[in-house]
């Protein structure tokens, strides 16, 4: 039959276009990702940067274009046409965030925050805490990083000392050290070596076999005084003092006992009693 009315047999239908002339609701399909059709549309609408496109039924049937939502991005194509949009979300990597609407790259927001890590579609630059202190995550991680023995776990950065205060658990640390001579180092967390012994190496794992005992005829303190990293940090005392090997403070001679060894020319390196 002809047609009456400017309007014809009525609009063309969502996902689809109708040129001039056309002489079905569904004359030709809208296309693909990077386009759609609302209802009524002569020719297909280019996405806009930031959105993608929704269908009904199938891939080249594209209805409208919905802003890219939060823990994704909507890319370009791949080159050569890479300054248009794909039409098309992707999900956040891992290591990274997305907490804005319409974001259009893999960086999304930015990087996971350092001391948390971020699985791939995350909102937030601190999704979950790295863990206790046998771990780091630097800035942009997905999974924590074991401390091995030897080395010790930090907060670093500008607001680091503010931060692992605030951090009771110790969840959040982001970098390791070695541990320093007069300690030694397990789990991510640093000891000072026991009073009596010493320690001279870094990366010290052990308090027995790296945190060796004292020299006799002197005495090595421990906390809350300074780590020990000499064998011989300070004399015994005087003549009425001695020390034996490992001595975290003076003995006294007993009555009757007089004190005997260490160096011959003085007589605050005492080692022992008669």
């Amino acid at each position: 039959e002809r047609a009456t009315s400017p309007a014809c047999d009525g609009a063309c239908a969502a996902g689809y276009y109708c040129e001039a002339a056309s002489t079905a609701a569904t004359a030709a399909p809208c296309g693909g990702a990077d386009r759609f059709c609302p209802v009524g549309a002569a020719l297909p609408t280019r996405v806009a940067p930031g959105f993608y496109t929704t269908t009904e039924r199938f891939a080249a049937i594209r209805v409208a274009q919905r802003l890219c939502p939060v823990g994704h991005y909507c890319p370009p194509k791949p080159p050569p046409h890479e300054t248009e949009p794909a039409g098309e979300t992707a999900v956040c990597p891992r290591g990274r965030y997305g907490d804005a609407e319409g974001l259009v790259d893999a960086e999304c927001s930015g990087p996971c925050a350092s001391g948390y890590t971020c699985q791939a579609g995350a909102t937030t630059p601190r999704e979950a805490p790295c863990g206790g202190p046998d771990r780091v995550c630097p800035t942009g991680s997905w999974e924590s990083i074991p401390v091995p023995d030897g080395f010790y776990s930090i907060r670093a950065g500008v607001d680091g000392r503010a931060l692992e205060r605030a951090d009771r658990a110790n969840a959040t640390r982001n970098a390791m050290l070695p541990c320093e001579p007069g300690h030694w180092c397990k789990g991510g967390l640093k000891y000072q070596c026991a009073a009596g012994r010493y320690g001279w190496r870094y990366g010290a794992s052990d308090p027995e076999a790296d945190c060796a005992p004292c020299s006799a005829g002197y005495v090595c303190s421990s906390y809350p005084g300074p780590p020990q990293t000499r064998a011989d940090p300070a004399p015994c005392g005087d003549a009425l003092h001695y020390c034996p090997a490992g001595s975290a403070a003076p003995k006294r001679v007993a009555a009757g006992y007089y004190t005997v060894g260490g160096e011959a020319w003085r007589n605050d390196t005492r080692t022992g009693m008669r």
